[in-house]
């Protein structure tokens, strides 16, 4: 069966999105390797819809639910190790944030990039547990973008009027948003995630 589902995979990879691809079965997970010419929007927009082609499939047809993680385009073959890697890691932080069932693309990781090397330590779970699952629910449960706010926030040096240019997004809504994730989780601040960097 599980050789099976993995040629029924690469079969909807071929026909539907992409002519070339390589693909692979390992224990639990099969990964597959897509010729591209040029990495751009329009190739990743493909590569999602592929992915998400794919979920669905597997959900009707073997009722089974998959995790999928896309890692950055490589320049050549030689990168395609780092490439698995990063894969690999995006499915690890999907199954952490969203439990299961989900794309994650590894370059729109952000902040989460650092959750798969310091998720056993104590400290980092209970901050996680206190603030970032709480924002990660609330996002879930309301469709909000509150936790991609807060990651833009820090990525701009907490100055919201930065964040609010990188989001192209006014002001006064990145005010708004701090606010209410605030709210949701407690007062979030350079300071308490600086004190959880080097756990």
């Amino acid at each position: 069966r599980d050789l099976r589902m993995s040629r029924g995979l690469g079969d909807v990879y071929k026909r539907q999105f992409f002519k070339s691809v390589l693909y692979t079965k390992f224990t639990d997970s099969t990964a597959f390797i897509i010729k591209h010419d040029k990495p751009d929007d329009v190739i990743t927009e493909r590569l999602i819809a592929c992915c998400n082609s794919l979920r669905e499939e597997l959900r009707t047809q073997y009722n089974f639910t998959v995790t999928i993680g896309v890692s950055e385009a490589k320049d050549t073959i030689m990168g395609c190790h780092l490439a698995y890697q990063e894969a690999q890691k995006a499915v690890k932080i999907s199954r952490l944030i969203y439990k299961r069932d989900n794309v994650m693309v590894y370059t729109e990781l952000g902040i989460y990039k650092f959750l798969d090397g310091i998720k056993d330590n104590a400290s980092v779970r209970e901050f996680y547990k206190e603030y970032i699952d709480k924002i990660c629910r609330h996002d879930e449960l309301h469709n909000t973008d509150f936790m991609e706010t807060l990651i833009n926030i820090v990525q701009n040096g907490w100055n919201l009027k930065l964040a609010s240019d990188t989001m192209y997004l006014h002001y006064n809504t990145i005010k708004y948003r701090y606010k209410k994730i605030e709210e949701i989780s407690g007062p979030v601040s350079y300071t308490h995630l600086r004190a959880h960097e080097t756990c």
